[in-house]
């Protein structure tokens, strides 16, 4: 194998496990976010307590979710490219730019001497370390914070029984209007002209209706 092939196979094997890093940050990252809206949700579920409401919470919580989940989907398929893979090796073994500058003498079609020196040598020190510990699975601190919000969660999904049947004064004041409404109508529909009549009125068809000898006798007496 050649040098500028057996660099390129070298600095290869360190871009893996740099992306590999790279995946589990992102998903980190993306368990938070997830979790965070999760947790948001069940907060205001319990808060608001209104079926309209809960349901239009529901829908944007799943599109939240899908627009976090292809969102992080494209940043984990984003390849290390080799050149940063280098970049990133000479930052962390302090090699003052040799895999770099080897690299890009690679990727060149002049050869001369002193090309050819510097490749070999970028190639002997890329394989004499270890990308494993060069480069070793580290734990994000958003991982943390995921741990936090998955415990809060729980928390939340086994106390929302117990705040499922409580409403909130701006949920109960309205029911309590619309279901006063149907009353106040009925009630605005029943009552007509005729209760604001005296009684006398309604009394004296009554009167009209006896003989009019016997109403004579009833007014005069004597």
């Amino acid at each position: 194998m050649k040098d500028r092939d057996a660099l390129i196979f070298a600095l290869t094997r360190f871009a893996r496990r740099l992306r590999l890093n790279a995946v589990l940050c992102e998903f980190a990252r993306m368990a938070c976010a997830i979790l965070g809206a999760l947790v948001l949700y069940q907060i205001l579920a319990a808060a608001i307590a209104a079926p309209a409401v809960l349901n239009a919470l529901a829908t944007l919580l799943a599109l939240v979710l899908i627009a976090v989940i292809g969102f992080f989907v494209l940043r984990t398929l984003r390849p290390i490219a080799l050149d940063e893979a280098a970049a990133t090796l000479d930052a962390r073994m302090d090699l003052k730019d040799e895999l770099k500058t080897g690299y890009w003498f690679a990727r060149q079609r002049k050869v001369s001497p002193l090309v050819e020196l510097q490749i070999h040598r970028a190639v002997l020190t890329a394989q004499r370390m270890i990308p494993s510990e060069v480069f070793p699975i580290t734990i994000a601190r958003s991982a943390f914070a995921a741990v936090g919000l998955a415990f809060a969660a729980g928390v939340l999904s086994w106390f929302a029984p117990y705040f499922g049947h409580s409403q909130s004064p701006f949920a109960d004041s309205i029911g309590t209007e619309f279901s006063l409404k149907p009353v106040m109508t009925l009630a605005s529909q029943r009552f007509t002209t005729k209760d604001c009549l005296p009684p006398i009125a309604v009394a004296r068809p009554l009167v009209q209706d006896k003989n009019p000898r016997e109403v004579l006798n009833i007014e005069n007496p004597l």
